[in-house]
């Protein structure tokens, strides 16, 4: 594999390579091409991946899921080598359109100053798939919960990149509350992720460490705890009183020792939200039209 001096590539073994970053992409030379994973958060890192690969050969990029921070550096990589974008069919329409995505990902049309993460930019998608299915050097499998189409791409070796379908340790204690809009979704995902993580030779999340074993096993397990007690801290919270979903988030953000922000409380009250809609379900919880608002109550 030809690489350049722009970008520091670590090798993960079986010809594949892993550009650090948050997301971190993975690359993987196969039949005399260069299939790349998630080329990340900015256009300059679109520009530094043309350059640091071998031009000679055509470039398939795979996507995981739709957010900006995974898709910002694809247009600069399509323009600088005409690269062939693939993406998860759920997830074709909001890499296609700016506002489809952040409708997506906020619950409305949002200002670019409450969601900016990183460039919003349309991506031209060449094919859309539908997982499980086999793709170059992948199969692409099911991953929901972060978004409903995410998916994540094993190689026939066992290596899986996942994408953010969990987080690393260090990212959970920050944020508290990970971002997941289909929370029930996303507690099958870690559990199936979990029983099966000793099958796999390396797991790469987006945003954390490359991991395998019992490693991977703790930062699995610690994505499932903090799921889990997600009802807990709210059940602890609603005996206190009705409350707003956003509210609530915030008294959960507080109580975990996060950072209070317009952001922190946008992202993490969407998981909130799917997680009331779940206990909803549940029969749990059920929501009050007040004057002040939807408020939630213990049922």
């Amino acid at each position: 594999m030809d690489l350049g001096n722009l970008m520091e590539f670590r090798k993960l073994g079986k010809g594949a390579f892993l550009a650090p970053g948050s997301p971190c992409t993975l690359v993987i030379p196969f039949d005399g091409e260069m299939w790349i994973v998630d080329p990340g958060a900015y256009p300059e890192r679109g520009e530094e991946l043309a350059r640091s690969l071998d031009k000679g050969k055509r470039k398939i990029v795979l996507i995981t899921h739709s957010h900006s921070d995974h898709l910002a550096a694809i247009p600069k990589l399509v323009e600088l080598t005409n690269a062939v974008v693939a993406c998860p069919y759920l997830e074709s329409c909001s890499a296609r359109s700016v506002e489809i995505r952040k409708a997506l990902d906020y619950g409305a049309k949002r200002s670019d100053k409450l969601t900016k993460i990183a460039p919003a930019l349309p991506i031209r998608i060449d094919e859309s798939f539908n997982p499980p299915c086999k793709l170059g050097p992948f199969e692409s499998i099911p991953l929901p919960g972060h978004s409903f189409g995410h998916v994540g791409y094993l190689t026939e070796d066992g290596l899986l990149y996942a994408g953010d379908a969990f987080f690393g340790d260090k990212l959970l204690r920050t944020v508290v509350v990970p971002y997941f809009i289909d929370y029930e979704a996303s507690l099958e995902t870690i559990r199936n992720l979990l029983d099966n993580v000793r099958d796999y030779r390396k797991i790469v999340p987006s945003h954390g460490p490359v991991c395998e074993g019992k490693r991977a096993e703790d930062i699995l397990r610690a994505n499932l705890v903090t799921l889990e007690m997600l009802p807990k801290k709210a059940e602890r919270i609603l005996e206190r009183g009705p409350i707003s979903a956003e509210g609530l988030t915030a008294h959960i953000l507080v109580e975990g020792g996060a950072n209070i922000s317009v952001w922190s409380l946008l992202i993490s009250s969407v998981t909130i939200k799917s997680l009331l809609s779940y206990m909803f379900d549940e029969g749990e919880v059920e929501p009050i039209a007040t004057e002040s608002g939807i408020l939630w109550k213990i049922r």
